[in-house]
């Protein structure tokens, strides 16, 4: 008894496809409308998801900012870091759990294979620590990574890894050439690093001589970590009390333009949002669009469906008078309906 409901079910859909399949112009109509307006729909909420919706793939992402700069004076929203603000903020904020900062780059590659040119990416040690990615195999960069004077290392990005070694797990401790250099390979960072906007081979020290720095060359980019408790709002106000004090640390530099620092100003993002930018905008608009689109293919299949029960109407009087009832009539439509969608 059980499986009456499922058997009645069954034999409902059964009689409904029969239906269908006798008007299969009607039919392949009808799910040619709907699967054009779910498939569109499905595609760019799938793409909105992704891009917008989704978390960064890194632990307690929230927690993740872009370190960025303006410079209203000049009408510029962004011009990045230098190395100079990057050390100030190490040696003076208290709001910063690790701060990093990074550029992409092209670098030849010879050695264990032939030589080709890859994409890399150059950063200081502080940027894992922030992200808190951990390597598929090896170590991340140190302190000691950042060191001028210290030892020549590389990472390999996962796919390079992939596609050049195999997968092979001993790759640690072997060497490349990087435009002319030997490297040693100390690790592989796992393609996570993508969510960054940089999909790198090789991935290399960035280092600096704080001896010969001063405020200028501007345009990294930065990735920091909010401490525990610690707001970005609080953490705007922190940078922006010590960031003055770059000049100070740092002073010098060609460029006149660089030492006045009333030119700048403090400007934190949520790193999700500085990544996506002003295309999350685009998304939105495009997802409502095709949902637009979803609805008017869901009324002209409506409208067939109201040219198609003129014809029916003899069938539900027989129904009727033989005692049906106004859910079953209901279901009667509903169920067609069910169907189109589902092969829609």
């Amino acid at each position: 008894g059980r499986w009456v409901p499922l058997a009645d079910l069954f034999r409902d859909l059964r009689m409904a496809f029969r239906g269908l399949a006798k008007q299969p112009l009607f039919s392949g109509v009808a799910i040619f409308v709907l699967a054009l307006g779910i498939g569109a729909t499905t595609a760019i909420f799938t793409l909105v998801d992704a891009v917008v919706i989704s978390p960064l793939p890194f632990d307690e992402a929230d927690r993740l900012l872009a370190v960025q700069h303006a410079a209203p004076g000049r009408g510029m929203s962004d011009v990045g870091q230098c190395a100079a603000w990057h050390f100030t903020y190490l040696d003076e904020a208290e709001s910063l759990e690790d701060l990093g900062i990074f550029g992409g780059a092209t670098v030849s590659v010879t050695g264990e294979g032939n030589p080709e040119a890859v994409p890399s990416l150059h950063v200081t040690n502080g940027v894992f620590r922030a992200l808190r990615t951990p390597p598929l195999v090896g170590r991340i960069f140190g302190v000691e990574e950042d060191d001028p004077d210290g030892a020549l290392t590389i990472m390999l990005g996962e796919g390079f890894w992939r596609s050049r070694f195999g997968s092979d797990p001993e790759v640690v401790g072997r060497t490349l050439q990087i435009d002319g250099v030997t490297r040693e390979i100390i690790g592989v960072m796992s393609g996570e690093i993508r969510a960054l906007g940089y999909d790198p081979s090789i991935i290399a020290p960035r280092r600096f001589r704080r001896s010969d720095l001063f405020v200028g060359n501007i345009g990294y980019d930065a990735v920091a970590r909010l401490r525990d408790g610690v707001t970005m709002e609080e953490a705007q106000a922190d940078l922006s009390r010590v960031f003055p004090q770059a000049w100070e640390k740092f002073p010098g530099g060609p460029v006149a333009s660089s030492s006045n620092p009333d030119l700048y100003q403090v400007d934190l993002r949520s790193l999700k949002t500085d990544l996506v930018g002003p295309i999350a905008s685009l998304l939105w608009i495009l997802l409502g669009g095709v949902s637009v689109v979803l609805l008017i293919a869901c009324a002209n299949v409506a409208n067939l469906f109201l040219v198609r029960a003129e014809g029916k109407d003899g069938e539900m009087a027989v129904r009727t008078a033989m005692g049906a009832s106004g859910h079953r009539i209901t279901w009667e439509y509903l169920k067609e309906s069910l169907l189109l969608g589902l092969m829609g």
